[in-house]
């Protein structure tokens, strides 16, 4: 992966893992303004798949499949 797509996979991801309700994906190209349009929060997404419920359209909120998938990334272990 290049350091571009790695530094905005951090910001999309952080958000995802961070954001108290879960937001669309077009509501995350509007917080994350410099992160790009929906079509590419979309598909940066879609790297993740398999722990993260993208769904087909962009009103619909991005969901994190298992709980702990958060407090492992911010496990300071």
């Amino acid at each position: 992966m290049d350091q571009d797509f790695c530094l905005h996979l951090k910001s999309v991801l952080g958000t995802v893992l961070l954001i108290f309700h879960p937001l669309s994906i077009k509501a995350l190209s509007n917080l994350l303004g410099n992160c790009g349009t929906p079509s590419k929060i979309h598909s940066t997404l879609c790297v993740l798949h398999s722990l993260l419920l993208i769904p087909d359209s962009i009103e619909d909120p991005v969901h994190i499949f298992h709980k702990s998938f958060p407090d492992f990334l911010m496990d300071p272990k």
